[in-house]
């Protein structure tokens, strides 16, 4: 559950703590809302991605939420939604010392480069 993980955790590292959530959460399946919820938008909880799967912001608001309640600092993650391969996606961004670690449900390996996506908002 995602209280076990967070007390297993609550003493790691920031670098640890990102890569721990975003594992953790990549391993639920990519499911369309309107397959899941009926609607063409919805952004889901964190139990709900675990209990349905979710897309894209289900995943981020998932491992963003759950970053802050392993205590990373809240300047240092912000929600981005971008354009990759022409469609609106979103990802979770996590920076240290002016370097951007991206945690994406697409490329699930946490990047410092992402040459294929274009930033169009940040939340956070």
């Amino acid at each position: 559950s995602v209280s076990e993980l967070i007390n297993k955790n609550i003493n790691k590292t920031d670098h640890e703590k990102i890569r721990i959530v975003n594992d953790y959460f990549n391993k639920y399946p990519y499911v369309e809302d309107i397959e899941n919820y009926g609607k063409i938008d919805y952004w889901s909880n964190r139990n709900e991605l675990i209990k349905n799967g979710g897309d894209c912001e289900d995943f981020a608001i998932a491992k963003y939420s759950t970053l802050i309640d392993l205590g990373i600092d809240k300047s240092k993650i912000s929600l981005r939604i971008v354009i990759i391969r022409k469609i609106y996606h979103m990802v979770v961004v996590y920076r240290d010392n002016n370097i951007n670690y991206f945690l994406d449900n697409i490329d699930k390996t946490i990047r410092t480069k992402r040459n294929n996506i274009r930033l169009l908002y940040t939340i956070g």
